[in-house]
């Protein structure tokens, strides 16, 4: 038994669970599973749908308790050979074997999104003209897609422009709102793209205009390539780099100005659901695994700031100050120095996230960094400190208690 506890305290130390944070009932952005211990039960449920839940929640599992406490008074022959009491052999059996396959069956499904193939998204990217090509181009280097989704891919801050060309509105009028914004929507926040030359103003319009379908899927980590360097005058580029050290100076200088930090700083979030999370909220303006990269015209820096690895400014080995650091920008949202095309938006401010959901985004930024969020300081002992003070107490008493038995066996024979 305290070999088993040594065991139990040696994975808790080196190998311990994911934090999963609190339950969030407002949280859809995924599809709950339990864990593996329970997945019987999840798949279980699948053969009851709706009111005949309780079936598989309470009535299947109330009907195998019961007859696990009856199997004494079901089986009460002295026979000891497994071979000669089969009815409640197979009964186990059974039982153990169907836990298992519902077991694997659980732990193998996935939910119907992740299951979507993409031979239509292959099909559907060859009818677009030469000049819709060149706008989808634009739409990812621009920004575009940062704020704007189109067929289930992109930002949730602008509406979702899948069905633009059904809208009956003309060239004229989407590159006037492209242009300035408010002259069609005074209260509009979209930024002027009044760097876009006309032939790209053209071809971002003829792909609004194209029919996207549902199984469009557009990166969501737009990249500065090579043609988006080309869009730029050289005296662009220098100001660019020239511009950087300045720029981080300015944005880490006001962060404490933003506002203090929200409830999510306070708490441990999940490092696979911030994963998911900054796949369809962050991905699309901070890059693959917040790599950066992606073109911010207007900002002095050039660029929406990569995460990974984040400014060294915001950057703290204290998982707490960090999560501080970055949980007042997610929270009240920044404005890069210039007129940027992108600004960081106001997650919890604005309510577009919970603060459960900031907690699982700020857990996942502090991964990408080496930081883990768990690693709370504390006054005690660390989780490792704990194992090698207990292996030592164990090693202790045993040598004392072996001492005393052979103290013994050698004074009384």
């Amino acid at each position: 038994m305290t070999l088993i506890l040594l065991l139990l305290i040696a994975l808790s130390a080196f190998n311990p669970p994911p934090f999963t944070g609190p339950a969030d009932p407002l949280d859809t952005s995924f599809t709950p599973k339990p864990e593996w211990n329970f997945l019987f039960l999840y798949e279980t449920l699948k053969f009851f749908p709706g009111s005949l839940e309780i079936i598989g929640t309470v009535g299947i599992p109330m009907v195998v308790v019961l007859l696990l406490l009856l199997v004494p008074f079901l089986d009460r022959g002295s026979e000891q050979n497994p071979l000669k009491r089969l009815p409640i052999i197979l009964g186990g059996s059974v039982l153990v074997v169907s836990i298992l396959i519902l077991t694997f069956i659980g732990y193998y499904s996935h939910p119907p999104e992740n299951q979507q193939s993409t031979k239509h998204v292959i099909n559907n990217s060859k009818k677009l003209s030469l000049s819709a090509v060149s706008g989808k181009k634009v739409f990812e280097t621009y920004g575009c897609i940062a704020c704007h989704s189109i067929s289930g891919k992109g930002g949730k801050i602008g509406p979702d422009l899948t069905n633009e060309w059904q809208r009956g509105r003309s060239k004229k009028w989407i590159i006037r709102q492209l242009l300035n914004s408010k002259k069609n929507y005074p209260n509009s926040i979209m930024p002027p793209y009044t760097t876009l030359s006309e032939k790209q103003l053209s071809d971002l319009v003829n792909f609004l205009l194209s029919r996207h379908t549902s199984n469009t899927v557009l990166p969501v980590n737009p990249s500065r390539n090579a043609d988006t360097l080309l869009t730029q005058k050289p005296d662009e580029k220098n100001k660019l780099t020239s511009k950087q050290v300045d720029v981080n100076q300015v944005k880490v200088k006001g962060v404490k100005k933003l506002g203090p930090p929200g409830l999510a700083s306070s708490m441990i979030g999940n490092i696979a659901h911030g994963d998911l999370l900054f796949l369809r909220n962050c991905e699309s303006c901070h890059g693959i695994n917040g790599k950066g990269g992606v073109f911010n015209p207007g900002s002095l820096s050039g660029e929406v700031p990569p995460l990974n690895p984040i400014d060294r400014r915001l950057y703290n080995k204290n998982p707490q100050t960090f999560a501080d650091n970055i949980d007042r920008i997610i929270q009240h949202g920044s404005t890069p120095p210039g007129t940027p095309a992108l600004k960081m938006f106001d997650y919890g401010d604005s309510r577009t996230l919970t603060q459960r959901e900031i907690t699982h985004l700020e857990a996942y930024i502090l991964n990408l960094n080496g930081v883990n969020r768990a690693q709370i300081e504390t006054a005690s002992f660390s989780p490792k400190q704990y194992f090698i003070v207990t292996v030592i107490i164990f090693l202790g008493v045993s040598f004392l208690l072996i001492f005393v038995g052979f103290y013994k066996k050698k004074k009384y024979g």
